[in-house]
């Protein structure tokens, strides 16, 4: 029984290092891999804001003239995928950018500082994020 006990702590600890490797990894490099393997396996729909910045770094706020651009776009999105935004858009609902390369970016939606319209089916893979991003 201790030595179950001590396997099942063990495989803890490395799901748990991996998490933070990818997450670590992403910080250093904003690449797609390590975004997507952190946003699909370490972060869950509703978590605070404070568990995603120590995990991916506090991100870039959004000024006012992208925000707007942002918010019509989901807006539209929302109308067409409800699916895919499950929790719809506020008005007080804030956008942090997490950059991958420097063309592109996947920018996370928060609602009274907990994160929305999360889906972590959609960061399964991101071999066409990471094609995009070389281009």
């Amino acid at each position: 029984m201790n030595r179950a006990c001590t396997l099942v702590g063990f495989a803890i600890v490395l799901v748990s290092v991996y998490g933070c490797s990818s997450a670590k990894h992403y910080r250093a490099n904003h690449d797609a891999k390590s975004l997507y393997a952190t946003l699909h396996s370490d972060i869950s729909n509703g978590d605070p804001i404070g568990k995603v910045q120590e995990l991916l770094g506090p991100g870039q706020n959004v000024d006012t003239k992208d925000r707007h651009k942002l918010v019509n776009h989901i807006r539209a999105c929302v109308a067409k995928y409800p699916e895919s935004y499950p929790q719809g858009l506020q008005d007080g609902d804030t956008f942090v950018r997490y950059p991958i390369g420097k063309l592109c970016a996947v920018y996370l939606q928060f609602r009274n500082d907990r994160l929305v319209n999360h889906l972590r089916e959609h960061f399964r893979d991101s071999s066409e994020l990471a094609v995009l991003s070389a281009e």
